[in-house]
């Protein structure tokens, strides 16, 4: 009898790496256990308790509970490695089928700065993997440092079935003169959102017709604080009410609703640990040009048929860009239609369901 044991983060919050998880963990229908790895709290005693609930949760999991497969998702940073060492090094006690799914780009660059003694220790209880999952052929690199290739498989990310049901008149194919841009993602100084802001001001100062929607929770990344975020954020779209907007968070329907309404979904992004965006998936479902960075795999993802790709940290050339929208509508029209029509076949939920299940139990 097939028992799981999936080890990973639930939303909230919502990101790409909860999301999937969560679709993953809805779609498990034999016994399993869940262990959820996420730690984070404002209070430090708290954040302790729930690392030493974790440190229990795998031990009951594993030699009680005694699965038959292990699914986990992998840290990239230090102190979420050591849960996943110990995790692996327990696992030599059980026979289970174990598969790692990595849902960042920054795996490889946390193995390679640490020391030589931990290098050896990620590579020996990597050793008991079975299977790792990246999202992209071009990601095997992250995990080949403790890998070998025949051993990682490629399951592109996803939209949610929920956007299948959003009526094909709500999505805007037609191009009228004036260009409605999103940005839905967490909002932190490296995805982008400053350089968006501004790009959105030197076009409007142009004379061109944008506005631009705003939605997502505020966080921290290595640069700034969410305080401080948030902050500089309201500072930036001061006296820009009249063509931007903050719409807080929206999930599930109202989000893809949301995006059937937009021309284009804008996500400059230069956040290190970006690989393959839940939310460049889902613009594309609802037939939104895309507008993305030269920045780690995102050039792979994004081609001239999806949209357009701009230089990092470059308002300028976000800008530039919305100029060629504005003068070559017929290759807008082309390029949401093509979005629209491709994403439909290539990024549904249940093929991804059905392909990390695969992985799991083939």
């Amino acid at each position: 009898m097939r028992k799981v044991l999936l080890v990973g983060t639930l939303p909230p919050p919502y990101h790409g790496q909860s999301i999937a998880f969560k679709s993953i963990v809805d779609d498990i229908d034999c016994d399993k256990e869940i262990v959820m790895t996420s730690f984070r709290s404002d209070n430090v005693l708290l954040s302790v308790l729930y690392f030493f609930k974790y440190l229990f949760q795998v031990l009951y999991s594993l030699f009680i509970f005694k699965p038959t497969h292990v699914y986990f998702l992998c840290s990239r940073s230090f102190f979420g490695s050591l849960r996943d060492v110990y995790l692996l090094y327990l696992l030599r006690f059980s026979k289970a089928v174990v598969v790692n799914h990595l849902h960042g780009a920054d795996f490889k660059s946390f193995y390679e700065s640490r020391s030589f003694v931990y290098r050896a220790i990620l590579k020996f209880t990597y050793s008991r993997v079975d299977k790792h999952i990246v999202l992209h052929d071009s990601m095997k690199e992250q995990v080949s440092c403790v890998s070998s290739l025949k051993k990682i498989y490629v399951v592109e990310n996803f939209y949610e079935s929920v956007a299948d049901t959003v009526s094909l008149r709500n999505i805007k194919f037609y191009f009228d003169g004036k260009v409605s841009a999103i940005y839905l993602s967490s909002i932190m100084l490296s995805k982008g959102i400053f350089e968006t802001i501004e790009s959105v001001k030197i076009i409007r100062e142009k004379g061109y017709d944008i506005n631009l929607c705003i939605y997502g929770d505020f966080t921290s990344d290595s640069e700034m604080t969410k305080s401080e975020v948030k902050d500089l954020f309201f500072s930036a779209i001061q006296g820009c009410e009249n063509f931007i907007s903050y719409n807080g968070v929206v999930t599930g329907l109202e989000k893809y609703t949301i995006l059937s309404e937009f021309d284009v979904f804008v996500l400059p992004t230069y956040y290190s640990c970006e690989a393959f965006p839940l939310s460049i998936i889902e613009a594309m479902r609802m037939g939104c040009v895309i507008i993305t960075s030269d920045f780690n795999y995102l050039s792979k993802i994004v081609e001239s048929d999806n949209g357009y790709i701009v230089k990092p940290k470059n308002s300028a050339s976000l800008a530039s860009v919305f100029e060629k929208i504005f003068n070559h509508p017929s290759a807008v029209r082309d390029i949401k239609i093509n979005n629209f029509k491709s994403s439909k076949v290539r990024f549904t939920e249940r093929r991804f369901r059905d392909l990390v299940k695969s992985n799991i139990f083939g």
